[in-house]
């Protein structure tokens, strides 16, 4: 996902952390395949986590997942890529419905998206509250749990319901 239009010139960190309450919100999540430990320490997403330098995506994923990936690609494809054969778990993204990821990973196989009210301000490394990003943001189900982890969130937003994912995996349509 190309955002690099987003991002303001005196803050080129690509370090962007998720509120606490959002994630304390959607209850406990056993895994974070990249977060950094700063990040950790701020949020505490789950109860293990992977840094970029121990490379998520090359590990074995295990239990309920938060994830927040790295916008850019390929990674962020990758990462939803491998959270939809997962299964188990939300992830947080941009709400851009129109992208060839969004279109080809996450609708075919998602069992929810929340489509959050309102714009997420996400916080700095120095732990300050950052602008307000050029885009909304959207959590992905995967796994009906993580749907009504959603709906019963408390957070500001719809719930859409899919009735793609058994169809997808029926007619063994995933990443053909």
């Amino acid at each position: 996902m190309n955002v690099s239009y987003e991002i303001v010139a005196e803050h080129t960190s690509i370090e962007w952390y998720t509120p606490p309450e959002i994630i304390k919100s959607l209850g406990k999540f056993d895994l974070d395949p990249c977060t950094s430990d700063i990040a950790w320490k701020f949020n505490r997403s789950a109860k293990k986590y992977y840094t970029i330098q121990e490379d998520g995506l090359s590990k074995e994923w295990f239990g309920r997942v938060w994830l927040n990936p790295p916008y850019s690609q390929p990674s962020v494809g990758l990462f939803m890529e491998k959270m939809a054969i997962h299964n188990n778990g939300i992830a947080l993204l941009y709400n851009r419905t129109d992208n060839k990821m969004f279109q080809e990973i996450i609708l075919p196989v998602s069992d929810s998206i929340m489509f959050l009210s309102g714009r997420i301000h996400f916080f700095r490394p120095d732990g300050t509250k950052g602008s307000q990003p050029g885009a909304g943001s959207i959590l992905i189900a995967f796994g009906q749990h993580n749907t009504i982890a959603l709906e019963n969130s408390g957070l500001k937003g719809h719930v859409f319901k899919s009735t793609k994912r058994n169809i997808a995996l029926q007619d063994n349509l995933i990443f053909e």
